[in-house]
């Protein structure tokens, strides 16, 4: 997969002060759009952004969005259960999945659960209140740095 850089500062700039269209969710997660890609809130678009950098360096690889998994089967007629994480990736030979989560709700705790017992693993919960996200937007400071330099991220 080729790796995409953001290239655009005020694209970024206007991603770090909120920008995103103007949908309410329920949770007052704002939607932003990266490139052609739509992401339900600040906290994922932010996570992609490291992740990306993250993957032009080689620190990670194989980056995928929105992989599904089946966390029940079907049975007689019904659809079963499913998580959608948001990120999936490659670190050190070992296959990380993770999810951002602003308002981590019973139904999502449950739904790890049921994917730890499915899967032997859980997914990473990369939350708005983590110290991640002070890593995320020291990225971002980093970037536009760059940018402003006339260098490529």
């Amino acid at each position: 997969m080729p790796v995409e850089i953001i290239t655009d500062r005020n694209e970024l700039l206007k991603l770090m002060r909120g920008g995103g269209g103007s949908c309410r969710h329920k949770y007052n997660a704002k939607k932003v759009k990266i490139g052609d890609r739509t992401f339900d809130s600040k906290l994922e678009a932010a996570r992609y952004c490291e992740l990306r950098v993250l993957e032009s360096r080689g620190e990670i690889k194989d980056l995928t969005c929105q992989v599904t998994y089946v966390l029940v089967d079907p049975v007689d007629g019904d659809r079963g259960v499913h998580t959608r994480p948001d990120f999936q990736y490659e670190r050190e030979g070992k296959r990380v999945v993770e999810d951002t989560k602003g308002i981590q709700t019973q139904d999502s705790k449950n739904k790890m659960k049921m994917f730890r017992a499915r899967y032997g693993f859980a997914p990473k919960i990369i939350k708005k209140s983590s110290g991640e996200v002070s890593q995320i937007l020291a990225l971002w400071a980093g970037i536009v740095e760059q940018l402003d330099a006339g260098k490529s991220v």
